[in-house]
């Protein structure tokens, strides 16, 4: 008999975990390369979630890298004498969790870099030759390891009123003393290991944002960076900048640089508006790809192969220096879901700012596989906030209106609106995050706010604090169960709550990772979805 309860508690504990569903991609800020393991790669978003591949992209995991409110990720490195040492900068606009994070087991567990707590680490470099150096840019200038990331030192001027925000650095290959540091205006130089620092800008427009620097290793004097002016070359140390022409304007925010290692006169750029390849040195330019490109890595042993980290594309792959290109997303998921419905077989989901990588999904397999139906071009260039399924129809809600679809969201077209949808309106002088009203009993509803749940028995003209069975305080997100009477759900942060009531009293439902914010539910036949602010959509069992 124990051995049938404890069987049944392992199916219970499982149905009561969220299955994570997609889609799969979204946006990708920064990436790392192991150099001496080139199958293995970091891909990092800026809200600060961080994923592993070991096998080219193939496949990725996700890493328990410490997340905290309204922090942002920035940089990330692998060491490349021990690859189990990771390294990922913070920044928290209060500085309270601003930091370097290190971890000594692939990124299994993280701890602080107590030298540079309450920095904001912005940018991160490493010299792999001898004698090795580790180097940290901060919101408050350049810092400087020499024992492999464990103990840093201030090597910048401490209060230099223009050696702040250090976005990019970069380490001489061959001159040990010699590092650039770029900044959020124009870049910086030392050569005598921090003694002094000389401003470096001749031949850049003035106060340029230089969000990467590249020494070439096979060529002395050769420095390129890249900026929100473009791109620049020197011959000389970066003594003298050259601006590169043939990019146009709109194309010109650059925000890395990087270089095939086996031919140097091989260069890449990823702009906010594409991808751009020189095979001269940077003398003349080709756009490959369209994408906003964030980061890129090449492929250390074989520069075919080249991932870009972009907005909405998550990240993709070319094992053909670029001519062709596909998303490599596979358990990588950091996309906007905006909402999700149903219509018989069919799941619908919809994200916003993805271009041509989002818009409205379609899934026939409960959510586990998604198919983009239609992105921005086919939406007019719209971003879908809400979005209803009746049959074949779909209506979407904009901010300039509505969008609907007659065949199942192969084309829309704009639909007047004679009666707009009116706002929400005020539940007790507070603005609800969601209001949701009950199929069987319409007089009933209740309503998500920051202040906790209110519950109206009268179509909303008067409202109740809800308090039995839920915390006090900020309640996201609430969805009654279409067909069963009384039954609802509601949200507190990654929290779940049921109520068989109506939403009278409530009783929590556990399982669910804590570091994961809900947004909205949809409930449907035994299987309740919930949308995370930037995890994509999961869904779990009900468990009666």
């Amino acid at each position: 008999m124990a051995l049938v309860w404890s069987l049944l508690f392992a199916v219970l504990l499982q149905a009561a975990e969220w299955e994570p569903l997609g889609p799969e991609g979204g946006s990708v800020h920064i990436l790392a390369i192991d150099r001496a393991h080139p199958a293995t790669l970091l891909a990092g978003t800026r809200s600060g979630r961080l994923f592993r591949t070991t096998n080219a992209a193939g496949t990725w995991s996700a890493l328990p890298l410490p997340r905290f409110p309204n922090t942002t990720l920035h940089a990330l490195a692998i060491d490349p004498a021990d690859p189990r040492r990771l390294f990922a900068g913070l920044n928290d606009p209060t500085g309270k969790n601003s930091a370097l994070w290190r971890s000594d087991d692939t990124g299994g567990h993280w701890q602080r870099v107590e030298d540079l707590a309450g920095r904001a680490v912005l940018s991160l470099a490493i010299r792999d030759t001898e004698p090795r150096l580790f180097a940290a840019g901060t919101d408050r200038g350049v810092y400087l390891s020499e024992d492999q990331g464990l103990r840093w030192r201030l090597i910048s001027p401490e209060g230099h009123p223009e050696m702040n925000g250090i976005v990019s650095l970069a380490l001489d290959p061959r001159q040990p003393g010699t590092l650039y540091a770029g900044t959020t205006h124009l870049p910086w130089k030392t050569a005598d290991g921090g003694a002094t620092w000389t401003s470096i800008h001749d031949g850049m427009i003035d106060d340029s944002d230089v969000f990467s620097i590249l020494v070439d290793a096979t060529r002395p004097g050769r420095v390129y960076s890249s900026a929100c002016s473009g791109i620049y070359a020197s011959k000389n140390d970066g003594a003298v900048w050259l601006k590169a022409e043939g990019i146009p304007a709109d194309n010109r925010r650059t925000h890395v640089i990087a270089q095939d290692r086996e031919y140097p006169n091989l260069l890449y750029a990823g702009t906010t508006a594409g991808l751009w390849k020189s095979a001269d040195s940077g003398a003349t330019w080709k756009k490959l790809l369209g994408a906003t490109v964030n980061s890129l890595a090449v492929d250390p042993r074989d520069g075919r192969v080249m991932y870009l980290a972009t907005d909405g594309g998550g990240v993709l792959k070319t094992m053909d220096a670029g001519r062709s290109w596909l998303g490599r997303n596979s358990g990588l998921v950091n996309r906007r879901v905006t909402s999700i419905t149903a219509s018989g077989t069919s799941l619908y989901a919809t994200t916003m700012y993805e271009g041509e990588y989002g818009g409205v999904f379609i899934s026939k397999s409960g959510g586990r596989v998604w198919t983009l139906l239609a992105d921005a071009k086919r939406l007019h260039g719209e971003n879908i906030l809400k979005l209803r399924a009746r049959g074949a129809e779909l209506i979407a809600t904009t901010f300039n209106g509505r969008l609907v679809s007659q065949d199942a969201g192969k084309t829309w077209a704009y639909k007047p609106v004679r009666t707009p949808e009116p706002p929400p309106g005020k539940v007790r002088g507070q603005t609800p995050f969601e209001v949701a009203r009950s199929a069987l009993t319409p007089a009933v509803r209740l309503a998500a706010t920051l202040g906790g749940l209110e519950r109206s028995t009268d179509s909303g003209k008067s409202w109740n604090r809800v308090t039995k069975g839920l915390p006090a305080g900020f309640v996201r997100a609430v969805a009654f169960h279409p067909r069963n009477a009384g039954e609802c759900y509601a949200v507190q942060y990654s929290r779940l709550y049921r109520s068989t009531d109506a939403g009278q009293t409530w009783e929590f439902l556990p399982g669910g990772d804590s570091s994961m914010l809900l947004v909205s539910l949809f409930v449907q036949g035994s299987l309740i979805y919930a949308v995370s602010e930037d995890q994509g959509i999961h869904r779990r069992q009900i468990v009666q």
